[in-house]
């Protein structure tokens, strides 16, 4: 098999999407690069701090998860410059001779031996910190169609699109990925950003916060406070409740280095208490939209948001259950003496997310969501103090969700929300107007449809919208 792979990589290197670095050993690294075993002979290789190398590797991808090192080689000069693709292929030209001082089956037998894995080490190490300071230069000797160029759709098999999404659209905090990168060599340091002690997410509807002092080894908590509803098919004001309490994230184990591969759970737990806008929530500047005309009770909220657990998809459960006490609507219809209103107490949604990106570069982002969800209404009606109560509807109905976030170069750009439940569409878009960290500063907006492929009922409102502004500190 390794001759195999030589020949491939003598024969073909032109066609192989190879990439290398060159690199001199410091007589910090010399000590690492003595004494080489090669292969499966006897004989040994050391390293000379006077020669240039060059280290030939494939780089991370989709499919590979680490750099994976082939072969390092030295040219020789003879007699006029090298010829820049010669450290692609083991031969002698009147310029300049390439020789493999550590071939493909040397570096095979390095990684997988438990003694001498430490030389395979100190080469990788030298690669990714290099990788670190420069592109690498690619070997890929032709050119490739345009046609080919296009990449399909992908998803990555662990965490990672998953908390490319939430870094970008959730108003918590998420732990930065640590990269996991050896030491720099050659003394060289580079600056890091420093974060900040606490972090606030601020809109129009909504804020959280989040401070240092909260960060465990396993979880963390945050703040929330909020005058929207993250189902229901209503304005921010007009469901007329606040909820406010804590979120937690937890991690099981309590080590952000593997928060790609941990199970995580990300719970918020509220109480809202019901505070009478009726009279304002169609007249608030930002907000375009008739008078509301749903009344939602108090209660609590539990919203549970999973990694992937096992080969299931992600996992969004949520729960919101109220007061039963109907006697006091703030909008009602009707006469003095027989009046009627409609309340909601109960409502639920449980979803599987799934995530993928439409190429390789990961700047044009999906998500998609798909589950069942179910609210309940009740009509009270008061006729001379007299009150009866009506279940209208508590049917389990569908819901879709699509999530498209346009992220280039990993700087987060325009992202567009939309779910259809119940016959309505809910739309939730923003794009990004100024950044100077550690501010970011979003404009928006929230819409909603009238309902589609039906009438609209009396306790709903016939489309409305709203301007959002977002704020970031921290993040």
């Amino acid at each position: 098999m390794y001759k195999k792979v030589e020949k491939k990589l003598k024969n073909d290197a032109k066609y192989l999407d190879l990439y290398a670095i060159n690199f001199t050993p410091n007589p910090e690294e010399m000590p690492f690069l003595q004494n080489i075993p090669l292969g499966f002979s006897k004989d040994t290789y050391s390293f000379n701090d006077q020669t240039n190398y060059t280290i030939v590797f494939i780089k991370e991808t989709i499919e590979i998860d680490s750099v994976v090192l082939l072969y390092v080689s030295n040219v020789i000069n003879s007699g006029g410059g090298a010829d820049s693709n010669s450290l692609i292929v083991s031969n002698t030209t009147a310029q300049s001779d390439t020789v493999n001082v550590l071939s493909y089956t040397d570096i095979q037998e390095l990684y997988f031996s438990p003694v001498n894995k430490k030389y395979y080490n100190e080469l990788y190490r030298i690669v990714v910190a290099t990788l670190q300071e420069q592109e690498p230069k690619s070997l890929l000797g032709i050119e490739v169609s345009k046609d080919l160029k296009k990449s399909k759709g992908f998803s990555s098999e662990n965490n990672g699109d998953y908390l490319n999404y939430v870094y970008v659209n959730s108003s918590f905090k998420y732990p930065p990925l640590k990269a996991n990168v050896p030491t720099q060599r050659r003394g060289r340091v580079k600056n890091e950003v420093v974060g900040t002690d606490y972090q606030i997410a601020a809109s129009l509807n909504n804020v959280t916060f989040t401070h240092k002092m909260l960060e465990f080894p396993f979880y963390s908590l945050s703040a929330e406070i909020n005058t929207g509803d993250d189902f229901l098919n209503i304005l921010p004001y007009q469901n007329m409740t606040v909820a406010g309490g804590i979120r937690g994230l937890i991690t099981f184990s309590g080590d952000e280095q593997n928060l790609l591969k941990d199970i995580i759970l990300d719970v918020r737990l509220l109480g809202k208490g019901r505070v009478d806008l009726s009279d304002i929530s169609h007249k608030i500047p930002f907000i375009f939209s008739d008078a509301a005309k749903l009344n939602v009770a108090s209660g609590f909220i539990a919203d549970i948001k999973t990694s992937q657990l096992y080969d299931f998809p992600f996992l969004n459960l949520y729960i919101s259950a109220g007061s039963k006490d109907f006697t006091k609507p703030f909008v009602s219809f009707g006469k003095k003496d027989s009046t009627y209103a409609y309340f909601t107490s109960v409502q639920w949604r449980f979803m599987f997310s799934f995530f993928w990106n439409a190429s390789e570069r990961s700047d044009l982002r999906l998500k998609m969501d798909i589950g069942l969800g179910n609210h309940d209404i009740v009509k009270v009606i008061n006729h001379k103090n007299v009150i009866t109560e009506n279940l209208v509807t508590n049917k389990i109905k569908p819901i879709v969700g699509l999530n498209i976030s346009f992220v280039p170069k990993n700087t987060e750009l325009i992202n567009l929300n939309l779910r259809y439940y119940d016959g309505i569409i809910k739309g939730d878009v923003w794009f990004k107007v100024f950044e100077m960290q550690p501010h970011v500063f979003r404009l928006g907006g929230v819409f909603m449809s009238s309902p589609v492929f039906r009438k609209v009922s009396e306790w709903e409102i016939e489309g409305s919208g709203m301007i959002q502004i977002h704020y970031r500190y921290g993040f």
